[in-house]
């Protein structure tokens, strides 16, 4: 049985934020992923729920990321 896992990816790439749900899903985790691009929605995430796990681009186009 996977474990659940909370996931909040800050990424501007669909593609890359699918590369990084994989990676915990292949050591038994089951990950329930949220995707995020802007600073606005990183808000919206962090207030709405508890994430288990952070995953951030270093440099993501669509945020300031001395804010982050």
């Amino acid at each position: 049985m996977k474990v659940p896992l909370q996931l909040l990816v800050i990424e501007d790439s669909e593609l890359d934020a699918q590369l990084i749900a994989g990676v915990p899903q292949r050591q038994g985790f089951c990950p329930r992923m949220r995707r995020v691009q802007t600073e606005c929605e990183l808000k919206e995430a962090l207030d709405a729920q508890r994430w288990d796990a952070v995953i951030s681009d270093l440099h993501c186009d669509n945020t300031q990321e001395s804010r982050l």
